[in-house]
């Protein structure tokens, strides 16, 4: 009964198409990334009834995805926040924790995640596995436009990382876990052109005996939000898990999004409306000028013209 209602509230509210903000407004856009856990297959059936609420579906919050490989739901910001048919990630209760602390503020949340990925290989900038760094880069930059284009201004506000479960099965990658953490964020940072682009990372905790190397994945999480004021990161260890020992229940699925959406607010995403000034010649994004800034200006060196 709970999934054909839930299905006719979500209908009903993507018959009023996704509300953006008015021409002009400023539209904080909030990255969602990771692997299954990200993905989410919490079942909203399974919600105890006082959390049944933090799986309703959204309108004011416009939502694009991108799942395992290809664009999820409508193309374009014609969707918004709502569960997955009967299954939802940390999105939902994400979303309704943001829109009752900042009822005045517009948000959309652009989602890209794929399950079983490792952020040694598939997510490393250089490239290597399926390229996801590569598409989330793309993924942005096309995505923002395309919201601009509705007449709005358009704000990276922060990025919810919850990944590491892959990384958590050897020793390699859970050795390598803080310097290639450390090397996403700021390549994503000089490509977004957002110098302190604020993480929220969240320190998955599979319990199944497959994934030995967690407490390495965990602890690189914690000593990079330890130097970096822009980056925080929460613990879930408390949480229920599936019978798999690897998957986020439902119930913890809500308090996943909640806990992230509190970082969020508290590293103070929403606060400013305006990015700092960009520095003239600064061309990798870091609000300096250095070196890097001189590689890639001569990388363009050269004749204009035929």
């Amino acid at each position: 009964m709970r999934t054909h209602q839930r299905v006719l509230a979500s209908v009903i509210a993507l018959s009023c198409c996704a509300t953006v903000a008015t021409a002009g407004e400023v539209v904080h856009v909030i990255v969602m990334a990771g692997q299954s856990n990200m993905v989410g297959a919490g079942n909203v059936d399974l919600l105890p009834e006082h959390l049944q609420p933090w799986a309703d579906p959204l309108p004011a919050i416009p939502c694009r995805q991108w799942l395992n490989g290809s664009e999820y739901g409508p193309v374009g910001w014609t969707d918004h926040l709502r569960p997955r048919g009967v299954f939802i990630g940390p999105e939902m209760s994400f979303g309704h924790r943001i829109a009752a602390a900042r009822p005045n503020e517009s948000v959309a949340i652009l989602k890209m995640a794929y399950n079983g990925t490792n952020l040694g290989c598939s997510w490393n900038a250089d490239g290597c596995g399926e390229h996801l760094y590569e598409t989330l880069v793309n993924i942005i930059e096309d995505w923002m436009e395309d919201l601009e284009s509705t007449g709005v201004d358009c704000r990276l506000a922060g990025v919810v990382w919850v990944q590491g479960e892959s990384d958590s099965r050897s020793n390699w990658a859970a050795k390598s876990y803080f310097n290639n953490l450390l090397e996403f964020v700021r390549n994503l940072r000089i490509d977004t052109r957002r110098a302190t682009l604020p993480f929220v990372l969240v320190r998955v905790h599979p319990r199944a005996s497959a994934y030995q190397y967690g407490p390495q994945v965990r602890a690189a999480m914690r000593n990079l939000a330890a130097i970096d004021t822009a980056i925080d990161s929460v613990g879930i260890s408390d949480l229920a898990l599936k019978s798999d020992n690897i998957h986020l229940t439902a119930d913890s699925m809500v308090r996943t999004g909640i806990r992230a959406a509190d970082a969020i607010l508290a590293l103070g995403c929403l606060d400013s409306v305006e990015d700092a000034p960009d520095c003239l010649g600064d061309f990798d994004g870091d609000d300096h000028l250095g070196v890097s800034d001189l590689l890639q200006l001569l990388e363009f060196w050269g004749p204009c013209g035929p």
